[in-house]
């Protein structure tokens, strides 16, 4: 039951210098996450997901004027989580584990530092 209200609630090298980036430079694929030297934030969207696609388009758009958002396609079998912590301090796209969809990693030194997961703590970090 925990895991249904979960899903309906959040639904499961150096970045560019430049600003408005076309979408071809925001979308990264999934063993480019840990990529980047700088601190960065990586959405990570399910195809499906309602809550997803009422968010992407907006995290587009902010990635576009943003040097540290990327975007993500989730992997169709990706390793499900129970706990935050359990992601934090994960170095290696195999370790990665999602809680929930959208979610958002925020990224410093090549390690998830912080994880927000659904709508409302997405858009309450980054808007």
């Amino acid at each position: 039951m925990f895991l249904v209200g979960l899903l309906l609630t959040s639904c499961a090298s150096e970045t560019s210098s430049y600003k408005n980036r076309e979408n071809e430079d925001i979308y990264i694929d999934f063993a480019s996450v840990f990529g980047f030297k700088s601190d960065y934030y990586c959405y990570f969207h399910l195809d499906g997901c309602e809550a997803c696609s009422y968010l992407t388009s907006k995290i587009e758009i902010k990635a576009r004027e943003s040097n540290n958002i990327y975007v993500v396609d989730a992997l169709v079998d990706y390793n499900v989580g129970y706990r935050r912590d359990d992601i934090i301090g994960v170095d290696n796209v195999a370790n990665i584990t999602f809680v929930g969809f959208p979610c958002l990693y925020y990224i410093s030194n090549q390690k998830i530092k912080a994880i927000f997961i659904g709508v409302n703590e997405i858009t309450n970090e980054l808007f």
